[in-house]
């Protein structure tokens, strides 16, 4: 299941919250015209598998929880245009098994959260 590609016309939609989502397995690229979000939290989405390749046009995203998406392996590399980050929560995301080498030039990250992270550990 997707959420509506329509969901990009909410231009002036701040905060999105779609927890335990259980059948939300992919993201349409349409979210990533939400200029004025601030906050999107997928916590424990467990079959979410990706993101949106233009997730780093979200430039006003400050939280990005995606805790608990037990199938998410990889982040796109257009994270690293999400300058206004400050918190980042991967935690049990097992099957992540790096983190996009554009993720050091979000200098607003303040905190980053990997626990139980153990595709980070065996790709290392």
């Amino acid at each position: 299941d997707c959420l509506p590609e329509n969901i990009g016309l909410l231009r002036g939609l701040e905060k999105l919250t779609l927890r335990r989502c259980l059948g939300l397995q992919a993201l349409p690229d349409e979210l990533c015209d939400l200029g004025e979000l601030t906050s999107l939290k997928l916590g424990n989405c467990e079959h979410l598998t990706g993101l949106p390749l233009r997730i780093g046009a979200l430039s006003n995203l400050r939280e990005l929880i995606l805790g608990g998406c037990h199938l998410l392996t990889d982040l796109p590399e257009s994270i690293r245009g999400l300058a206004r980050l400050e918190k980042l929560v991967l935690a049990m995301c097992f099957d992540l098994t790096g983190l996009p080498d554009g993720i050091s030039a979000m200098t607003s990250l303040l905190h980053l959260d990997l626990a139980s992270c153990s595709g980070l550990l065996d790709a290392a």
